[in-house]
């Protein structure tokens, strides 16, 4: 799945591979863990290309940009398909909990806030 991934494969194709790589031994936290890096790396890439310049450089609350039902509805669903894969990879053991439990504690809280200030300003 990596391979795929570092091939740049479409995304479609690179989730295929690290499914197949979590139903081939489900009890593998190392599949879960890259799943989650790959989702992240993708929240990442559209947090960059939809912010413009000047406003990530004088602000980074720019993690604050999913919003369900908004135009980066996209990289909400990464969003949560990150923190799932995180977490049970976490479930699943502590190899990596030194990057893996720290990023999806960020990206809860992250999320969140938006998801939260989203209802207010309704």
């Amino acid at each position: 799945a990596r391979w795929t991934e570092a091939l740049g494969e479409p995304h479609v194709e690179i989730k295929k591979q690290y499914s197949l790589a979590i139903e081939r031994d489900a009890s593998w936290e190392k599949s879960r863990f890259y799943m989650a890096k790959y989702f992240d790396s993708l929240v990442v890439r559209d947090q960059e290309t939809s912010a413009p310049r000047a406003d990530r450089d004088r602000d980074r609350s720019a993690d604050l940009m999913w919003l369900p039902g908004s135009v980066e509805s996209a990289t909400s669903e990464y969003v949560v398909w990150a923190m799932q894969n995180y977490a049970r990879g976490l479930m699943r053991g502590t190899r990596y909990m030194f990057h893996g439990l720290p990023r999806l504690l960020t990206l809860w809280f992250n999320f969140g806030t938006a998801v939260a200030s989203e209802a207010v300003s309704d």
